[in-house]
């Protein structure tokens, strides 16, 4: 009979990324995810109260620079409108205005799966249509209004798929696709809830399923008329078919360890600046009527009595510091790194220029087009038409060379506190290496103190 497998079933390739897609997904939530998510990246001491916990919790705070980064490069490659090349067929002209049925222009989700694949490497975006009604010919599909809309999906909800080999070229032949909609509740007249189902595609066929009460339900299924299933993966790391793993998790490990140690520091500065009082000869009695305040003075029928402050030298919490330079250092140094041609080379030593083909960024670029380009091809291809034509973003990081003085540069008023990571990929997305005439280097700092890494003659 063999063994049931559910419809939840997650291939082990997918489940092994699992932990990190999470981690991802909690630090691109900003500073209110990771502190929702409490013990998980602050951890309880040994023997640390739950009321010491929570305070010392509320008292965190977490420097975003994992999500600083990700828009930084992003914004470096939309800093100008996407071109659309006039090859594209006139079928498909509706679908860029209106790219995802819901209003959103096509820029806005090459955006978005970029940024997606960006955070984990990979993404995905399905080729879907609304569902016909008596339609037998594409000239039926047309005269219902029937178009192609765009789905990004996650890359933790693609949960399985298989591939065959067809005159030498690897295919996809099935894949299954986590959902979430919203249907009404049943217990409340004014409510909605959300269910999982499950969509199965197949060449030339569909499923949905949902799991209820343990047992896998068909909703629905039917035909799609394709030789192809219509999803389409922007793998960044292309190290395995339809998995990878996030290019900058080394950046959010680091990013949490910022935000552990900087919470032991502040927390040990607290303890360190509140000095405790030191009594010594005093009987039990004496210490009942005692009252500490700075308009009493304390006596004693023990002339030998003795009261002195505590006072702890907090050697520790400048060590704490001095990790945290080194961190912050590092993690700066990995967003300059994907901008580079050598990806061993520090941000003090790397010579940014157009001309570097080889940077991690523009191999970024090139994968984006492609698979954008395929999205295309498979929309183009529902209408009957076998070309869906090109885009183009331009690829050219910087309109000038930065030399490596130039870098050193920026990368020193990074790292002293006396520039945001925005500003400084703000300047490389410029093209040319000059301080605005605005810049102002006491709103800088200000604004660091506030959004990013703390300055270093700001008090932590």
């Amino acid at each position: 009979t063999g063994c049931y497998m559910s419809i939840e079933y997650i291939i082990p390739t997918l489940k092994t990324k699992l932990p990190y897609y999470k981690k991802i997904d909690d630090l691109s939530g900003g500073a209110v995810k990771v502190k929702e998510a409490g013990k998980t990246y602050l951890p309880e001491e040994s023997g640390e109260s739950d009321l010491s916990y929570k305070s010392r919790l509320s008292k965190a705070t977490y420097f975003d620079t994992f999500n600083s980064t990700v828009d930084g490069l992003s914004g470096l490659i939309f800093k100008k409108p996407i071109t659309y090349s006039e090859d594209i067929p006139t079928q498909l002209e509706p679908m860029i205005e209106n790219a995802d049925a819901q209003g959103n222009h096509m820029d806005v989700l090459i955006e978005k799966f970029f940024v997606k694949a960006l955070q984990k490497g990979i993404s995905f975006a399905l080729i879907d249509s609304p569902k016909a009604v008596d339609v037998k010919t594409k000239a039926d599909e047309q005269a219902q209004g029937i178009k192609p809309y765009i789905t990004i999906i996650n890359a933790e909800n693609v949960t399985s798929w298989k591939t065959t080999t067809v005159n030498g070229q690897l295919i996809l032949s099935q894949v299954k696709i986590r959902e979430f909609i919203q249907v009404d509740d049943e217990t409340n007249p004014y409510e909605t809830k959300t269910i999982e189902q499950y969509r199965v595609l197949e060449i030339g066929t569909y499923q949905i399923w949902q799991n209820k009460e343990g047992k896998d339900i068909l909703i629905e299924e039917g035909t799609t008329n394709l030789n192809f299933i219509p999803l389409v993966a922007l793998n960044l790391e292309n190290d395995e078919y339809f998995s990878a793993m996030p290019p900058f998790m080394d950046l959010a490990e680091l990013n949490i360890a910022h935000y552990q140690i900087f919470s032991d520091s502040r927390h040990s500065a607290h303890i360190a600046s509140v000095p405790m009082l030191k009594m010594f000869g005093f009987d039990a009695e004496e210490l009942k009527s005692i009252v500490i305040s700075a308009n009493r003075a304390v006596t004693s029928t023990n002339t030998d009595a003795t009261v002195e402050w505590l006072d702890y030298k907090g050697d520790g919490v400048a060590v704490n510091e001095t990790l945290l330079a080194k961190i912050e250092t590092k993690m700066r140094e990995m967003g300059l790194s994907v901008i580079s041609q050598d990806k061993t080379l520090t941000a003090t030593e790397v010579n940014i220029s157009s001309a570097q083909s080889q940077s991690k960024l523009n191999g970024y670029v090139r994968a984006l087009i492609d698979s954008v380009e395929l999205i295309f091809q498979m929309a183009a291809r529902m209408y009957g038409v076998e070309d869906g034509g090109s885009i183009y973003i331009d690829a050219d990081i910087l309109t000038q060379p930065l030399q490596p003085a130039d870098v050193l540069a920026l990368n020193t008023m990074v790292v002293s506190g006396n520039m945001s990571i925005d500003t400084m990929f703000k300047i490389i997305a410029s093209g040319s290496f000059r301080l605005g005439d605005d810049f102002d280097i006491e709103v800088e700092k200000e604004t660091i103190s506030k959004d990013g890494l703390l300055t270093n003659d700001t008090e932590r």
